[in-house]
């Protein structure tokens, strides 16, 4: 089971700024991986309490005193017996207000040896013997947000549950408007709650706009679906563009669903 530590404390929302670090000793031949300070302990980290034996760690990469910007690295937090490595400490983030079923933790590594090989090397690699870093993104920031780039379809899938989630509570409102019967003109019970104005005004509002953001889901998914077939045929501003419309249609869903499940 593995877990995936991006998010620090301190650096929710703008991760490139995080504080972790891996800095290479040349004598020992691999990276030493810190969280140094309270802000850049890795937070709400999904799998992390109870059940990872292994994580992406995501640090900032120091060779021979150059900065090589944020690069990932494999690391066992557990061992056999799940007993947490030397320099791993883990805690549970609590009781929360909802999903207290999902696995949250906090994760301090404090120096935490991992070799060379334990850097994911699709855009950067180590090379102990020569003790040099190389990378086909000389762009060190680039060279973050191609990695970090594959978030975008963890967007897309919870944009999608978000919404589902939506479209279940005004189905189950809708149905339960058609049926429950209240004072009608004649002054009997016979007619449907959703006949009424006051009913309309809240629950019509709220579907139009469920259409709309869903047709925007659907059009965003096949952007992205497009773009993973055809990766080569979009240039760096249509793909700059996909992932505007990913990083703004999660969070528009998910205001929406609050919404939706407050006023039903």
């Amino acid at each position: 089971m593995g877990c995936f530590c991006l998010t620090e404390l301190g650096y929710g929302n703008n991760a490139v700024e995080m504080e972790t670090t891996a800095n290479w000793d040349s004598s020992k031949k691999v990276f030493i991986i810190n969280t140094p300070t309270i802000n850049s302990q890795k937070y709400w980290i999904t799998n992390g309490a109870y059940h990872a034996n292994h994580s992406v760690v995501f640090a900032q990469t120091y060779v021979n005193g150059k900065h090589e910007g944020i690069n990932a690295f494999v690391i066992r937090l557990r061992d056999e017996m799940m007993n947490p490595s030397q320099g791993v400490t883990i805690d549970d983030m609590g009781a929360k207000h909802g999903m207290n079923g999902v696995d949250n933790a906090r994760i301090i590594l404090k120096n935490v040896e991992a070799g060379p090989d334990s850097l994911l090397n699709k855009l950067a690699n180590m090379d102990s013997e020569k003790n040099s870093f190389n990378s086909s993104i000389s762009n060190k920031r680039q060279r973050f947000l191609s990695a970090s780039n594959r978030l975008l379809s963890g967007r897309i899938c919870i944009a999608s549950m978000t919404i589902s989630g939506a479209k279940l509570a005004l189905l189950v409102t809708n149905k339960y408007g058609l049926v429950r019967l209240s004072n009608g003109p004649k002054g009997k019970s016979d007619t449907p709650i959703a006949e009424y104005q006051l009913f309309q005004n809240q629950i019509v509002p709220l579907t139009v706009r469920l259409v709309i953001y869903n047709l925007g889901m659907l059009h965003i998914r096949n952007v992205y679906s497009n773009y993973l077939l055809n990766a080569d045929k979009y240039s760096p501003a249509q793909f700059n563009h996909l992932v505007r419309l990913i990083c703004v249609i999660k969070p528009m869903v998910a205001w929406f669903a609050n919404e939706t499940g407050i006023s039903n």
